[in-house]
């Protein structure tokens, strides 16, 4: 890679500012100025109070479904249908579940991919300031100073950033400087050359920990697959509360067990769908420590 190239990703960003706004979340990207929707509201809350907005929401919608469903046709009538409606509950849930559960799984991979990204970032600026003890002593602290700047940048600025789900681009810079301080180097010899090729080599990877860090901090699920699992979890509710039982309380205790069991997932995929968003997102804490053990870092 030449240093043109290096520094051609913090002048030439791969997507404009406007389509770099997040994906799959409605109001994601909001700036200080615009008013708080109730989905930023929601993905912004603790896990905790996330899952009480979630539930209360599923548990009332269920309740008012249960006493609207019984005002309008009586249970004796909807018990004639239990058997047909048994069979298509079953058929609703496997796929639900299927489909909820692949769901999680993806969410699940991505937050433990944010957290891998980190800690290989905070590796590879390690094994940087490693390779610069074979460099010449009088070119050391211009390194040094740079591998510095890139860690503040992406500390200070970068992870405020990705806490409002915008694309972390204040690092950019100092990695481009980085680059060209290597490129820089003198290589009068074998020793030089190798060690000049392995802190390319370093610098390489962290330009793509970097394009993975800023698609999860600005790409959520795709709208389409929430429309679907949104639908598919109202459908099993339905199903359930269309069922004709005898007695009412057992029926709406049953319906509403479903629906916050429904709503827990949801909680955890909601949690989970933002790994560098709200305030249980990946911290930035091994990059955090790494600048803390760097002792010629002022």
């Amino acid at each position: 890679m030449a240093p043109d190239r290096a520094a051609g990703y913090a002048r030439a960003p791969r997507r404009t500012p406007d389509a770099a706004r997040p994906r799959g979340r409605i109001g994601a990207g909001r700036t200080d100025g615009e008013d708080m929707g109730f989905v930023d509201f929601l993905y912004a809350a603790p896990v905790w109070q996330m899952g009480c907005i979630v539930s209360a929401i599923a548990i009332g919608g269920t309740t008012f479904s249960m006493f609207l469903i019984d005002r309008l046709w009586p249970k004796e009538r909807r018990r004639l249908h239990n058997d047909i409606a048994g069979f298509l509950i079953a058929v609703v849930g496997i796929v639900y579940a299927i489909l909820i559960s692949s769901l999680a799984i993806t969410v699940l991979a991505r937050k433990d991919r944010a957290e891998n990204l980190v800690y290989e970032e905070a590796d590879r600026l390690a094994a940087l300031e490693r390779e610069v003890v074979v460099l010449p002593q009088d070119v050391r602290p211009a390194i040094r100073a740079e591998i510095g700047a890139y860690l503040d940048a992406v500390i200070d600025r970068e992870w405020p950033q990705m806490h409002r789900a915008e694309r972390p681009d204040a690092g950019e810079g100092a990695l481009a400087a980085l680059w060209r301080a290597v490129a820089a180097l003198p290589m009068t010899n074998l020793a030089e050359m190798t060690g000049a090729q392995e802190l390319r080599r370093h610098i390489d990877r962290l330009y793509e920990m970097r394009r993975g860090r800023s698609d999860l901090a600005t790409s959520g699920v795709d709208p389409v697959v929430w429309t679907v699992v949104l639908l598919g979890s109202v459908a099993t509710v339905v199903f359930a509360v269309m069922f004709g039982v005898e007695n009412f309380v057992a029926h709406l205790f049953m319906s509403c067990l479903l629906a916050f069991s429904i709503a827990l997932a949801m909680t955890m995929i909601v949690a989970l769908d933002w790994p560098y968003y709200g305030p249980d997102s990946v911290p930035s804490q091994p990059l955090i420590d790494l600048r803390a053990n760097l002792d010629w870092h002022s």
